[in-house]
């Protein structure tokens, strides 16, 4: 339901907000990118981090993967529209 989402949702990105974290930072996770080519057993032997918590990170960098992708080809699809001739 939703607000099981919701709670599922709010939870994951409080554990990692509550100090994840800071233990993702420190163990060399610092950017998006180093998160994109993360396993959920490599964001596991962060402490604080568990099994739960890693696959919502995957899945909420994944879901940031796909929007800017989307938004990349809007943008691209824009300027072509842009820079056809008009008759």
């Amino acid at each position: 339901t939703y607000k099981e989402e919701t709670e599922t949702d709010l939870f994951g990105e409080q554990c990692v907000l509550c100090g994840g974290l800071t233990a993702l930072i420190k163990a060399g996770f610092e950017t998006l990118d180093k998160l994109r080519v993360a396993t959920v057993e490599q964001l596991c032997s962060v402490p604080g981090v568990g099994k739960k918590t890693a696959q919502k990170i995957v899945e909420a960098v994944g879901e940031v993967e796909a929007e800017d992708s989307q938004e990349r080809a809007e943008d691209d699809a824009g300027s072509q529209q842009n820079a056809e001739p008009s008759e």
